[in-house]
């Protein structure tokens, strides 16, 4: 597994981006969300709309 991009507000869970070797897809997570994807596009965009769900959170 390798972190592609990784945002942490104090307080939340921390919101993720990896790509998984083994299954070649990329996730993305933030607290119980986690989803797969074939394309490094799907999930930042992906990942960009759960970090703006989290300062959402956060306000």
């Amino acid at each position: 597994m390798a972190i592609i991009a990784k945002t942490e507000i104090i307080g939340l869970d921390s919101i993720i981006m990896t790509f998984e070797d083994q299954k070649g897809m990329y996730v993305v997570s933030y607290g119980d969300y986690v989803r797969e994807y074939e394309t490094v596009d799907e999930a930042f965009e992906s990942y960009i709309r759960q970090v703006n769900k989290a300062y959402d959170d956060y306000r």
